[in-house]
């Protein structure tokens, strides 16, 4: 797993296999919670998981990135 860092937010990079839904819930949750954005980790976790698990299942070759990205709202910091 590859990640980065830059002004508008965070990104990971995962291969298209089944624990990459796993890793982008924990990835998101990681940084809602860093972001103080609490009131939302359990609809994103829902939904990034379902989204990864759709991508990484669709995926044909094993060259292909699922990439997930977080972006703070507007007008606040991310941290």
């Amino acid at each position: 797993m590859a990640s980065g860092e830059s002004h508008e937010g965070v990104r990971v990079a995962l291969l298209p296999e089944a624990i990459a839904a796993i890793m982008s819930r924990l990835f998101v949750s990681d940084v809602l919670e860093q972001w103080h954005m609490l009131d939302t980790v359990q609809d994103a976790e829902a939904v990034v998981t379902e989204l990864v698990s759709n991508a990484a299942a669709a995926s044909t070759s094993a060259d292909t990135d699922v990439t997930v990205g977080a972006t703070s709202r507007a007008g606040e910091p991310a941290y």
